[in-house]
């Protein structure tokens, strides 16, 4: 059963956590995997998955108000975390230095602003050669 955060759009951690594991399993990726998240905001989601035993995650987004945030929130409790902004058409990452890459909402938001298709593309292009 899916478990909602409490504005009931999103799904929490907890509900997601059966895809993550399933997914690394298939690329028998272990929980000291390279994770980026897409579009992390100001959520829990990757404060969960680092909860949970996962360690190498990057949380990148577009806001620099929103990366504040989870940096200055995660700094003493959470010192592997890493967060970054970044545009999620135009990543910044060697290609294949990630082991999975985790979109939660962040293509529903791209999908609301302009350009919506060709902007859609260029997130899922950039997101598949890592």
């Amino acid at each position: 059963m899916l478990h909602f955060s409490p504005d009931r759009r999103l799904a929490e951690y907890s509900s997601i956590r059966p895809f993550v594991d399933q997914a690394l399993s298939l690329v028998d990726a272990p929980k000291s995997s390279q994770i980026l998240e897409l579009g992390c905001g100001n959520s829990a989601f990757t404060e969960r998955m680092y909860d949970d035993g996962y360690r190498n995650i990057t949380g990148i987004d577009i806001s620099a108000s929103a990366v504040a945030q989870m940096q200055t929130r995660n700094a003493s409790s959470r010192k592997e975390l890493a967060f970054a902004v970044m545009d999620v058409k135009e990543l910044k990452f060697p290609s294949a230095s990630l082991d999975l890459v985790v979109d939660k909402g962040t293509l529903d938001a791209v999908l609301c602003g302009d350009n919506p298709n060709f902007s859609a593309a260029l997130m899922i292009k950039a997101s598949s050669s890592l």
